[in-house]
């Protein structure tokens, strides 16, 4: 990797065709890696202590025709493209004071795939972060529970990192009778930390108006043109810079 590499946007609607790896086998470079394996074992145990009361604040991921079986697939977050979830930091304080301060974070949460399910094969948003999982319950290795980049193959292991390229086709899989847990962590590649901020403006201005063309009918008919959209595009792009900027970027859970 350098500088050269080549900043790709899904917003684009073109196909990822830049020379990057599936995975990227540097964890050792970032001594924040050490740190949370070091205190995996806390984190796994405020997730069955406050999850164990109540599972309610796991939400579906939205795209449910990602999924084999509905609802089978359900995340916590605890930071969106740079915009904090605060319940959610509140609710598990051992956890966020762990990894509050990684350099250049833009998103964490947990992942829960449950027993038998297949998470679709997708893409990301953009080539600009490592997607970084750490197993927290992994019920079993491959071929039975494992994680696909590409053409590349991987298992989870509990306590222990790996990073891939979010902009490759990838997919995973649990077909043991237990669910799964990891912890994902996404952080910018060192080549893009100087963009960090209009990376994740970007790609959050093109969630919101998708979403609220969606969700508002009038909306996405009034602006369903390619000039309608770029507009709605702008105006949320305009205000997460702000937001961004001045420390005010903070969601609901």
């Amino acid at each position: 990797m350098g500088s050269f590499t080549k900043l790709w946007f899904k917003d684009t609607e073109t196909p990822f065709d830049v020379d990057d790896p599936y995975f990227f086998d540097e964890c050792h470079k970032y001594p924040w890696v050490a740190h949370i394996e070091a205190h995996w074992e806390e984190i796994r145990d405020e997730v069955y202590e406050v999850l164990g009361r109540d599972d309610s604040n796991l939400v579906p991921y939205p795209k449910q025709s990602m999924v084999t079986r509905k609802n089978h697939w359900r995340t916590l977050a605890f930071m969106f493209w740079t915009y904090s979830i605060e319940d959610n930091c509140h609710l598990f304080p051992k956890t966020w004071s762990l990894i509050k301060d990684i350099p250049n974070m833009t998103a964490a949460s947990f992942n829960l795939l449950e027993a038998n399910t297949t998470i679709k094969p997708h893409t990301g948003d953009t080539n600009a972060i490592m997607r970084c999982h750490i197993g927290l319950s992994v019920p079993a290795g491959l071929p039975r529970c494992g994680f696909r980049v590409g053409k590349e193959s991987r298992r989870w292991e509990n306590g222990k990192f790996f990073m891939f390229n979010d902009a490759h086709e990838h997919t995973a899989w649990n077909n043991t009778d237990e669910d799964r847990y990891v912890m994902v962590i996404d952080v910018m590649r060192d080549e893009f930390v100087p963009v960090k901020n209009k990376t994740a403006s970007r790609v959050l201005a093109t969630i919101k108006q998708e979403v609220l063309r969606q969700k508002v009918p009038i909306i996405g008919r009034l602006f369903s043109n390619k000039i309608g959209k770029k507009l709605l595009f702008g105006l949320f792009n305009v205000i997460n810079r702000i937001q961004i900027a001045t420390g005010t970027n903070k969601l609901n859970a």
